[in-house]
């Protein structure tokens, strides 16, 4: 299923102001997704463009958006309703790792997340993010359902 910015906004609306995927494409029967991301469009923060300082933070706050997006659209297992499983709480992330090239922030990225496992109410995605078919950031995320 696509999703526009509007359907994105009416899943994440406590994101804004750095509400960062601009479409997301939402897969439920894996639980996965990919998202667009651009930071100069999206990421005014403290009144000005900051992708060169928090480039990287700005991609891992993009992942975790994209992931909420996917599991906040997608049924979850046992055919409720979308969205059913009330707020997610980002828990952290781990095995995180960064490329070596220097990031674009006026160039689209694009980023995959993929639901790996589910134990009790925590999820745990992988997550990797390209810019120009180069990987850029890749790693794992865990969310609370709660």
């Amino acid at each position: 299923m696509k999703l526009d910015r509007t359907a994105i906004e009416a899943l994440l609306p406590h994101r804004a102001p750095i509400l960062l995927p601009t479409e997301v494409e939402a897969d439920p029967a894996t639980r996965s997704g990919r998202a667009l991301i651009r930071l100069d469009a999206n990421a005014r923060i403290f009144g000005a463009l900051a992708q060169p300082a928090l480039a990287h933070e700005l991609l891992l706050e993009a992942a975790a958006q994209t992931f909420g997006i996917v599991i906040g659209a997608c049924p979850p297992e046992g055919g409720a309703a979308a969205g059913a499983e009330g707020r997610h709480l980002l828990l952290g992330f781990d095995e995180v790792e960064f490329g070596p090239a220097a990031l674009d922030g006026g160039a689209p990225f694009e980023l995959e997340v993929a639901l790996e496992q589910t134990s009790g109410p925590v999820h745990v995605a992988r997550f990797s993010a390209e810019q120009g078919g180069a990987q850029v950031a890749r790693g794992q995320l865990q969310v609370f359902n709660g």
